[in-house]
């Protein structure tokens, strides 16, 4: 090989370092970043096939969910993005870090991938180099990058290069194996994200250029249109599948509510819309300010909807007048154009204008008309260190502005803190502010927020829900029932708002409503563990103890706490007249915690006091409770009362007296009476050197 063949290999190396290189500066903040509470819970950790990581039933829920059967999990067919997914809980847990910087791998990757792409497809190094040097540090890519849920934007985009890479070598020599290794990542790719539905029409893109496979000036020739034809007919295969999958996908969409009926929003308003979504886009590109994670939806005006469509006509004018001399703009624009074109809006999908995690792959396309048109205007006419000078300006000025993009992501709070500072109107963004406000105990700020999204759509099922749920830990319960009611009304198959109106009637004391709706939403849910240990609990309350037993136990095996399973199974366990069997759960309960205090309290007390023999272990329990009361905090009187009873079932009715004493004097005021808890009664029998044992539990009968 030549010292200049070397050369050029080496500078591509380099290139490919600095592009990845470029990747991590900018993103290597998010291995401390949170996940997000807008889709990650859904898809990610709270995803019940996905929190398990790689499984054979989770592979084949992936491929099954959203095509065969509709599920809350998975919005649409996306087979290779879940198991993705689930590769990073195998890999990470659901430590978020992890899953972020996946995200950036993958980035570098594509950004990699896109350089040697366009170097082999052109031959042109540096226009290629800045192609996917843009792609790693525009802040429009930020979404597409720091938020988990959209894997499928990085992971499709790797597919959709890797097809065009394909397609390169099969354009030059086809044959039947080339096509088929083109087909297998496209086939990838739609699996991943079905937006790659576009990508054979992009593929006849660059048949017109860089490969000049097919020249429009030419297609009044017969020769050329023949040429024509079957260069149409060789993308069909690819054509068909990325169609089938659309179905799929548009019927999910039409399935969840997702999709805006011609009613809600015009034809006109949808057009309207479109014209204004690839204006903004064009402004993005040069003028990326006040980005959010969503836009709501707003019907344009005529005069900006007008003005965007001039823009749009112009531009496309002048591609179409430059298509000989000139190609590549017109690549650029329609890739541009066509690619975009499936979520611009003309089919309004969910809640939001525009996003910017749709131009990940678009934007190529006008990355690669200013690359190219630079290269072809510009540097024939200045020194090369001005040309690499006026190429690194927008790089230089991306880099930070993309920096300070990503840091917006570091959590919920701040995300959507700075979606109420750059959006109006945007419901969603209050919603979900208000839920991390609501989890670190700000209630009143929280509820604020929740008014607020309520005030903007009165018809927000979540943000009642939300409320309903503040209310709650505010004590109202009154208002709470009726907002977590209207809940209901607006998404009646959705189990979140039953368990809170559930909580609801428990806290007002009402257990047969409260054991109806925790039924109600048992039956609607996936995950069922937290549920069950709650209508568990309920019916125990209610002296339910068999339905309460099996409850408990079923949630032993889904539930995110199993320790307060097994406290409560133990309680049940205790009133059935089966103490051995609560020990061995409150002994399990102290071991998962490492120590909590109520479970080791509950088996101090079953240790010392049931009316058992066998299962009374007088000095374990001493000294259970004896570490439980050597803290040397506040005196807990329930923690003395354990301690006094454990000393009276060891003999010391001295120390029982005197430590019962110490629980009645640490008996709050306005709390339950010392007299009431039956400290008083205790004491005397402890004067009287008698030792304190549970009454005995009667048998269960059939009617339990």
């Amino acid at each position: 090989m030549s010292i200049d063949g070397n050369t050029k290999i080496n500078a591509d190396r380099l290139i490919c370092c600095g592009l990845a290189l470029l990747a991590f500066a900018v993103y290597w903040q998010t291995r401390q970043f949170d996940f997000i509470n807008l889709d990650d819970n859904v898809y990610v950790y709270d995803n019940p096939h996905i929190r398990d990581g790689l499984t054979i039933t989770g592979l084949k829920w992936a491929f099954q969910a959203d095509l065969v059967f509709q599920t809350p999990n998975a919005d649409y067919w996306q087979p290779v993005t879940m198991i993705s997914r689930m590769l990073d809980v195998s890999l990470f847990r659901l430590h978020p870090g992890g899953h972020h910087i996946m995200n950036v791998l993958l980035h570098a990757l594509n950004g990699v991938l896109l350089f040697l792409c366009l170097r082999r497809l052109t031959g042109r190094r540096w226009p290629s180099a800045w192609v996917a040097a843009m792609l790693m540090v525009h802040p429009m890519h930020v979404e597409s990058v720091a938020w988990v849920t959209e894997r499928k934007d990085v992971l499709s985009a790797c597919f959709w290069i890797l097809t065009v890479m394909a397609y390169t070598t099969y354009a030059r020599a086809p044959s039947l194996g080339k096509y088929a290794l083109v087909f297998l990542p496209y086939a990838l790719g739609l699996m991943t994200k079905p937006m790659l539905v576009t990508l054979p029409c992009a593929l006849l893109l660059l048949d017109v250029w860089p490969l000049g496979r097919l020249r429009p000036d030419d297609l009044c020739r017969r020769e050329a249109r023949n040429s024509a034809f079957r260069l149409g007919a060789e993308k069909l295969p690819l054509l068909l599948l990325g169609l089938a999958t659309a179905g799929v996908t548009f019927r999910a969409a039409k399935a969840t509510g997702a999709i805006q009926s011609a009613e809600a929003i015009t034809l006109i308003q949808r057009l309207g819309t479109a014209a204004v979504g690839y204006g903004t886009f064009l402004r993005n590109l040069f003028w990326p300010h006040g980005l959010a994670v969503l836009y709501p939806w707003a019907p344009p005006t005529p005069e900006t909807a007008a003005v965007a469509a001039a823009i749009l006509a112009v531009v496309t004018a002048l591609a179409i007048w430059q298509r000989n001399s000139r190609p590549y703009l017109g690549v650029g624009w329609f890739w541009f154009a066509g690619v975009l074109f499936p979520v611009i809006g003309v089919v309004q999908v969910g809640p939001q204008s525009l996003a910017d995690r749709f131009v990940y792959i678009p934007y190529i396309g006008l990355y690669i008309m200013l690359a190219w048109a630079f290269d072809d205007w510009v540097r024939p006419k200045l020194p090369r260190k001005m040309v690499a000078f006026i190429a690194g300006i927008p790089l230089i000025l991306a880099i930070p502005a993309t920096w300070h993009q990503v840091s917006f992501w570091r959590n919920s709070e701040t995300l959507f803190r700075h979606a109420l500072d750059v959006t109006e109107g945007n419901q969603i963004a209050h919603n979900n502010l208000g839920l991390p406000l609501l989890e670190a105990g700000h209630v009143d700020k929280a509820i604020t927020h929740f008014r607020a999204a309520i005030a903007i759509r009165t018809d927000y099922p979540e943000a009642h829900q939300n409320l309903g749920a503040a209310l709650l830990k505010k004590g109202n319960i009154a208002e709470a029932i009726l907002h977590l009611e209207t809940s209901i009304r607006g998404k009646p198959n959705v189990a979140g708002p039953y368990a809170n109106l559930a909580a609801a009637h428990e806290q007002a004391g009402d257990l047969a409503k409260a054991e109806e709706h925790y039924r109600t939403a048992l039956g609607l849910s996936h995950a069922k563990g937290d549920l069950s240990m709650s209508l568990g609990t309920i019916l125990a309350r209610a002296g339910k103890l068999a339905g309460a037993e099996e409850h408990l136990r079923a949630a032993l095996a889904e539930s995110t706490e199993p320790h307060l399973v097994l406290l409560n199974l133990g309680n049940v366990l205790a009133q059935r007249g089966r103490p051995l069997e609560a020990v061995d759960c409150y002994r399990k309960a102290a071991a998962i915690t490492r120590g909590w205090v109520l479970a080791l309290q509950r088996l101090a007390w079953m240790l010392a006091a049931c009316p058992d023999a066998a299962v009374r272990q007088p000095q374990e329990a001493l000294a259970i409770a004896k570490r439980l009361t050597a803290h040397g905090g506040p005196e807990s009187p329930i923690l003395l009362d354990t301690l006094a009873i454990a000393y009276a079932a060891n003999g010391d009715f001295e120390q029982a007296v005197k430590t019962e004493q110490r629980a009645i004097a640490a008996t709050a005021p306005g709390g339950p009476s010392a007299e009431g808890r039956g400290f008083t009664q205790r004491l005397e029998m402890f004067r009287n050197n008698a030792a304190y044992t549970d009454p005995p539990v009667r048998t269960p009968g059939a009617e339990e």
